[in-house]
């Protein structure tokens, strides 16, 4: 038992290595970070790319973030999210409001049919408006799913087209700081930790 303990522990730290690696890492062709996997925000979409081979000759895929061109309701998805962020949250609109908007106007959820409150709730935090402002922002959170602190967080500038300015995502922080009263975004405390 202790054997395939220590042998896991080891493949999980090679994996977040690689991980880490993988979202330092920038495309040379496009210019944007690799990402790790998952969906990607409101506004943007997943691009697959194909950069080399692995063993036996199969494809080695990389996937970018780029913004989202659907169109609903006359606009591209990237523009009702600017919209809904700038627009609407960074002029102090409720996370009611926001999934209201959404619902009304017909963009599609993310994962359901639906937009609900705490869809918003997320997209709104500081580690996201970051990603909104072009950032790539890995290992905010423990596998537990707790919030790491700042400090322990991977992030890389120019990570994939921004969608907001770092002084939009402080307006939109400063509008929910009278919601949550907690946390708010910062560009100029993450440069230290940044890769170029």
């Amino acid at each position: 038992m202790p054997r395939t303990k220590a042998y896991s522990k080891e493949v999980a730290f090679h994996t977040r290595k690689g991980w880490r690696a993988n979202v330092q890492t920038r495309d040379v062709e496009t210019g944007w970070r690799f990402k790790n996997g998952g969906q990607p925000l409101f506004g943007y979409g997943a691009e697959r790319l194909q950069r080399g081979e692995v063993k036996r000759g199969r494809p080695l895929i990389k996937s970018i973030w780029v913004p989202d061109e659907t169109m609903v309701a006359g606009r591209p998805i990237r523009e009702w999210a600017r919209h809904c962020l700038v627009k609407l949250a960074g002029n102090g609109a409720s996370l009611e409001e926001l999934r209201a908007f959404c619902e009304k106007t017909g963009i599609p959820g993310r994962r359901k049919e639906y937009w609900g409150i705490s869809t918003w709730y997320a997209l709104l935090q500081p580690h996201v408006l970051m990603q909104y402002c072009g950032y790539a922002v890995w290992n905010v959170h423990t596998k537990a799913g707790r919030e790491r602190p700042p400090e322990d967080w991977v992030i890389a500038e120019r990570g994939h087209e921004a969608l907001i300015t770092e002084e939009e995502a402080r307006r939109i922080a400063e509008a929910r700081r009278s919601f949550s009263g907690k946390k708010q975004f910062n560009a100029g405390a993450t440069r230290s930790r940044t890769s170029r």
